[in-house]
């Protein structure tokens, strides 16, 4: 026990002894000041992320003198809190007293993110090696000893420069550097910050300014003035070589660095020429005295002054190297064209495209340009002007070119030759890139000559297009027309047009681009074509040549012409012929190799000649196979068949023996409902119908029956007994009769149309029990009382039901159902009065007997056995 308390004891005096010794062991004692406190510690934050727990700033004293300690130093901080959302701060204060040992980094609270943190108060002492008494004596001989070691530097001819500055604001640093190299003879001076800056040299007694510069991701130079003297230079960089060691300064050198210290703003007006810079400088920089170190090596010194201020510091330093001189390389830089003519430099080759040219507005860009006499094409944005100088000034005004060939191009001049000035400018307000050309036209190996075209005489030919402004004029005679095919080896972007006179071309362009054949119908003699291109490009085109054009020599026979029949480009390819009865005119197509039948067939028309043998359009139709036929009345008449661009034809004649009568078998059926679930077209039987022509279509009972008369296509049926006597209601498609046993007749009226119609149409006889046991057909009507609600029920698909009511006076009618269903009326004549499909209907009727049927349809029927429920009201006496 004994043993561990001296132990103890021992170890506690030590302690005290070393903390004797840490103030007995420094040669100075400072007190601290707010006008002197700067010299010896500097203050600095940090503020830690706050995402949990007290949100605080870290302040942090560093000590200048590096073994130096605070001795019951006191200070007191004031913190201001910028709120964003109240926009205002808030003041608070904090005072810490500094001991021999203690902690120099403290954590303060904050009340924002955004604190800022200065010293108001500040008192006690510093202790330190480091005297700052000025000893003159020493301080004259190291000022003697930096100055001869930097007179090399000063007397250097050749020297480079790189100055860096680090701004540090609320623990940020954001860098610059800036790279200068200085020659005295031949003289040279380059400044460059972050590739960009300026060029002086001298050449031939002159001094050039140069910009070096960078827009978007292109690198560029461009000469700017020309000068007799350095001094008329106005960007004329300070080159000033390191600070002027004045005697105002106070020196020292210490561990291989020397170190001057004097007035602040003495030393920053050596480092900063602008006097706006070095206001605001000292705006933030309050401190009377400014430290400047500077590390001499033996080719280069750097000298480093740094400012510290509130929230943050500033640090320069300069270099002087006397080892590293170097030109700018500008090899992977573009040059621009100069802002005055003066400074061309050469000639600039405009007949292939100058890129990437810098405009700023409110500048003209100059080349020099030496054209020959030629057609030329002036390729620049639309945005900007080109105007053109002789060599001494004058304006120059070129002629636009006449020549058709190139008319839909608005740029093609006519150039005598010349060396001249070209100026570039815009009236736009931008800064931007463009790239020009001026293109001289007889750099193609071939011009098109319209006078001259090259006649399609081979079964190829090779079509080269060497640009945007060349052309191939090609030409074909053909005697009787027919049908040119060029078949090309490979897609293209070609443009084919057709002259349809010495001068003008049509609008359309027969090049598909896919690469299929072309196929041009040709009119008699020769036709000549104009053949471009947006690129540079080359086909290979195999010809043909067949056929013959149609004209008005040619007539419809019963056989096949030798040639195949092109149609003409104007389309009145009209076919004149008669019919001596009326029937069928027959059409026989034969197709060249190339074309099929599409899915809906090739559009025909036909017109009637009149008493007065004007020709007026009388129907159309579609060829959708090799025969066509169509059914005509007697007459004259010309037939049309425009979109067939090349066939064979012939025609005949077919009068049917059946024009107006047929006979059709009725089809019998126990299961009404399943039968018309399961119909299709292919189900019906189908009639011809023909133009100007009623149509019979007779069935006969042998005993008495239901029968459903099923028509697919609407149409006004009539259903007629042996007698001629009207049997049914009207009704557009189907209908459903108690029938005794006899011949009868579905009667169509005349066909008014010039066409002939299809009859689809499908005669059942019913043995179906739920047939058998409705009630509710015409030849057992129930009459319908006023006002009394009455009812119908879907029995089968297929089912209508039938009433009637009376109507003693005319009377406004009102018809009310429960459900949407499909309504007709008629009258007593079988007149249709009205077809509907509501749940109500007003109607004005007079007075007579009137028949009401109710329809399901068969596909979008309700389910069988739906009730639907009616009432009939008089709304006027």
């Amino acid at each position: 026990m004994r043993k561990f308390i001296y132990v103890s004891v021992t170890i506690f005096i030590l302690f005290l002894t070393g903390c004797s010794n840490d103030s007995n062991r420094y040669k100075f004692s400072y007190d601290l000041m707010m006008d002197n406190y700067t010299d010896f510690i500097e203050i600095s934050t940090f503020t830690p992320s706050s995402n949990e727990g007290v949100k605080f700033i870290q302040i942090i004293v560093t000590i200048k003198d590096g073994d130096a300690l605070l001795d019951d130093v006191e200070i007191t901080y004031s913190l201001k809190h910028y709120s964003n959302f109240f926009d205002n701060n808030t003041t608070t204060s904090h005072t810490h007293t500094y001991t021999l040992n203690s902690n120099l980094t403290i954590n303060v609270p904050r009340f924002s993110d955004q604190t800022t943190v200065k010293i108001t108060s500040i008192k006690g002492k510093i202790l330190t090696n480091i005297s700052r008494e000025i000893d003159y004596e020493k301080s004259e001989e190291i000022k003697l000893q930096l100055e001869s070691k930097l007179t090399p530097f000063l007397d250097a001819t050749e020297l480079s420069i790189e100055t860096k500055i680090a701004l540090t604001i609320s623990g940020q640093t954001f860098n610059e550097s800036v790279f200068i190299n200085i020659r005295q003879s031949p003289f040279y001076l380059s400044s460059f910050s972050n590739n960009q800056g300026i060029i002086i040299n001298e050449s031939n007694n002159s001094y050039i300014l140069t910009e070096v510069g960078r827009f978007e991701s292109l690198n560029y130079y461009r000469l700017i003035d020309q000068f007799d003297s350095i001094d008329e230079v106005d960007s004329m960089p300070d080159t000033n070589i390191g600070i002027v060691l004045s005697d105002d300064f106070f020196y020292s050198f210490e561990d291989d660095m020397y170190t001057l210290t004097g007035d602040t703003k003495t030393i920053l007006r050596q480092l900063i020429t602008d006097e706006n810079t070095m206001n605001a400088f000292l705006n933030v920089y309050k401190e009377n005295t400014l430290t400047v170190t500077i590390k001499v090596n033996d080719y280069s010194y750097t000298e480093t002054v740094k400012l510290n201020f509130e929230g943050g510091s500033i640090m320069v330093s300069m270099t002087y190297d006397t080892s590293t001189f170097s030109e700018a390389n500008l090899n992977n830089y573009v040059q621009m064209p100069p802002l005055n003519p003066d400074l061309i430099a050469h000639s600039t080759d405009v007949s292939q495209t100058v890129k990437d040219q810098l405009f700023v507005s409110g500048t003209t860009n100059y080349y020099r340009v030496e054209l020959t006499a030629d057609l030329y094409a002036f390729e620049i944005d639309s945005s900007f002007d080109m105007t053109f100088y002789t060599l001494d000034g004058t304006l120059v005004q070129f002629d636009k070119s006449t020549d058709p060939l190139y008319a839909e191009h608005k740029n093609i001049y006519n150039i005598t030759e010349g060396t001249y000035i070209l100026a570039i400018s815009s009236r736009a307000d931008f800064i931007k890139l463009y790239d020009f050309r001026i293109f001289p036209l007889n750099s193609y190996k071939t011009i098109g000559d319209q006078l001259n075209p090259i006649l399609l005489t081979e079964d190829a030919i090779n079509v080269e297009i060497e640009g945007l402004y060349d052309y191939v004029i090609l030409a074909v005679e053909a005697p009787e027309g027919g049908l040119l095919t060029l078949s090309p080896n490979k897609a293209s972007n070609l443009f084919i047009y057709r002259y349809i006179s010495a001068d003008h071309l049509d609008s359309s362009n027969l090049n598909h681009k896919e690469g299929k054949p072309i196929y041009i119908s040709l009119t008699p003699g020769i036709n000549k074509f104009r053949v471009s291109s947006w690129y540079v490009e080359t086909i290979l085109f195999e010809i043909d040549l067949h056929g013959v054009t149609w004209h008005d020599g040619i007539t419809l026979t019963d056989s096949y012409s030798d040639e195949f029949i092109v149609t003409s480009r104007n389309g009145s390819n009209d076919f004149t012929f008669k019919m001596d009865n009326d029937g069928y005119f027959v059409i026989d197509i034969l197709l060249d190799e190339m074309l099929s039948f599409p899915r809906y067939g090739y559009s025909a028309y036909i017109s009637k000649s009149n008493d007065l043998g004007v020709y007026r359009s009388y129907t159309s139709f579609s060829i959708t196979e090799t025969q066509t036929k169509i059914y005509l009345t007697k007459g004259d008449y010309a037939l049309r068949v425009p979109t067939i661009l090349s066939y064979k034809i012939k025609s005949s004649r077919d009068v049917p023996t059946n024009l107006t009568s047929d006979t059709l078998t009725p089809y019998d059926t126990t299961n009404l409902s399943n039968t018309l679930m399961n119909r299709n077209i292919n189900s019906y039987d189908t009639y011809n119908w023909y133009p100007q022509n009623i149509k019979k279509l007779h069935f006969s009972l042998s005993k008495a029956d239901y029968v459903y008369i099923d028509l697919y296509y609407p149409n006004e049926l009539v259903l007629l007994d042996s007698l001629g006597n009207v049997i049914n209601l009207y009704d557009p498609s189907s209908l459903l009769l108690y029938l005794e046993a006899e011949t009868y007749t579905l009667y169509f009226k005349e066909n008014d149309m010039h066409q002939t119609i299809k009859i689809a149409v499908q005669v059942y006889i019913v043995d179906d029990p739920l047939v058998a046991l409705d009630d509710s057909f015409m030849d057992s009507l129930t009459t319908i009382n006023w006002k009394e609600d009455f009812e119908f029920k879907l029995d089968y698909l297929g089912d209508s039901d039938y009433a009637s009511f009376v109507l003693l006076n005319d009377a406004k009618v009102q018809i009310y159902s429960s459900k949407s269903v499909n309504i007709t009326i008629f009258n007593e004549q079988g007149k249709l009065i009205r077809s509907y499909s509501s749940t109500s209907l007003t109607l004005d009727l007079t007075s007579g007997t009137y028949y009401f049927r109710v329809s399901y349809g068969v596909f979008y029927t309700p389910p069988i056995g739906t009730i639907h429920t009616f009432r009939l009201d008089k709304l006027d006496a």
